[in-house]
């Protein structure tokens, strides 16, 4: 499942609306809320996933927490998951996660559906991976043989050297010989990219990342490695050519700027050869990247207009901030189309301006439903806005996203009412992600650590 193009988002204002977006000011309203009104609204959420990018947009905790504290009733949520027990397209991933929460929480009715479900249910190893070491409770151990079999789908042999499989394999010789199972021998290592001849390393088929290749090539310098870096640039090979301009570019010459701005913003076999090209560009300095990218930011072709921002993002000036403001007020929140036109304008005035006031970046955050880029935004409010650290810093604390809520333990003021105690629960809690805990736990530490 990827992106949801055509899902129908309530007003950003309404309850309905925040929850569906994941924002920490919908938690606290939810929180508020009689249970009466607020669990068909949740339910509703759970079972009919917003998400926009369900790859990277996050709901576990934020559903999961919320349908703990409101007591939520979790048979609709069983209900739903029997109703869509085929569920090719990954549609029942949020509501298992919001119970794979609830147990994690201790919450049994919710232990019990998950285990039922892993009997049957297609996603029955994510369940059984996200549960970990709730999962190798005794009820849950019983099961282990049943689901022997089911463990031995090659695809996941790489999680049965975590819990619970450790766990079920001392009770359930079937597990255990799974555990034991001797993988396939892997490839043998190719040599080392230093006793690589310059041509293979511009022409032997791509895998992996360029990025260890490219500052190989770059180090290279005598006149049989220059030539055939430029050779490299006639090849009829996108990723040969590709790799030959970042060399350049990481060498610091750009005489072949124009071949990189082609390559970067056009179409390529493989896609990620036009990236590689693109990074290469970026390299370029100011002076010769800026009038591309003014004349690339209002551009139809999206390539184009893309590299523009990211070549804004690290390059633009005070005869940039009008076309900003402009910007941010014409791209719509809630356009899946121009979510990473925000994001990028974002990553601008974070950059570039900070300090400058951008009256409707506040909104924008708000109605985004792109939540996984709410942390950009989130970044450029800190930079921007003089009220974040008593506002949206402090929502962001309950916010869906991990990044967000990272962002906000940051920047918060902790004489905001709650603040302090609500870093405190972040710092505590098993379920909230490790560096957003450890911040929490360091930001309440260096409070104390400071003079009266």
């Amino acid at each position: 499942m990827g992106d949801r193009q055509a899902f129908a988002y309530a007003p950003a204002r309404t309850l309905m609306g925040k929850l569906q977006r994941g924002l920490g000011s919908g938690f606290l309203e939810a929180l508020a809320t009689p249970p009466v009104t607020l669990h068909p609204l949740l339910v509703a959420c759970i079972t009919n996933d917003p998400r926009l990018d369900c790859h990277l947009d996050d709901r576990e905790w934020f559903y999961g927490e919320l349908a703990f504290r409101s007591g939520l009733p979790v048979g609709p949520i069983e209900e739903y998951l029997v109703d869509e027990a085929s569920d090719v397209e990954e549609m029942t991933l949020t509501a298992l996660w919001v119970l794979v929460h609830l147990a994690q929480r201790g919450a049994d009715a919710a232990d019990k559906i998950l285990r039922g479900y892993v009997t049957w249910g297609p996603h029955w190893q994510s369940v059984v991976g996200d549960m970990g070491v709730a999962a190798t409770s005794a009820a849950w151990t019983s099961l282990a043989g049943v689901l022997a079999g089911r463990a031995s789908d090659a695809d996941y042999l790489h999680l049965l050297d975590d819990e619970p499989y450790t766990t079920w394999a001392t009770v359930e010789p079937a597990i255990a010989a799974l555990v034991s199972r001797q993988r396939p021998p892997g490839r043998s290592e190719a040599p080392a990219l230093s006793r690589r001849a310059t041509s293979d390393l511009l022409d032997a088929p791509f895998r992996g990342p360029a990025t260890p290749i490219v500052e190989e090539l770059a180090r290279r310098d005598s006149k049989e490695d220059d030539a055939a870096l430029l050779a490299s640039l006639r090849s009829r090979s996108a990723m040969t050519r590709a790799l030959g301009l970042a060399a350049l570019s990481k060498r610091g010459s750009f005489e072949y700027v124009e071949q990189m701005a082609q390559m970067a913003t056009t179409g390529q076999h493989p896609p990620y050869a036009s990236r590689i090209a693109r990074q290469a560009l970026l390299g370029a300095p100011a002076e010769t990247l800026l009038p591309l990218a003014r004349s690339w930011r209002s551009s139809r072709v999206w390539a184009r207009r893309n590299t523009a921002l990211e070549i804004l993002a690290r390059h633009a000036t005070e005869e940039d901030l009008g076309w900003l403001e402009g910007l941010i007020r014409r791209t719509s929140a809630s356009r899946a189309d121009q979510r990473f036109v925000l994001t990028e304008a974002a990553e601008i005035a974070r950059d570039r301006f900070p300090g400058h006031h951008f009256p409707l970046l506040g909104r924008r955050f708000d109605a985004f439903t792109y939540s996984f880029g709410r942390r950009f935004l989130a970044e450029a409010l800190a930079a921007t806005e003089p009220s974040f650290s008593r506002t949206r810093a402090f929502t962001s604390l309950w916010d869906c996203q991990a990044d967000v809520r990272l962002v906000g333990v940051g920047h918060v003021a902790l004489d905001v009412e709650g603040a302090a105690e609500r870093l405190g629960e972040m710092g505590a809690d098993p379920l909230e992600r490790s560096d957003v805990r450890v911040a929490a736990e360091q930001r309440l530490a260096a409070r104390l650590s400071q003079p009266v």
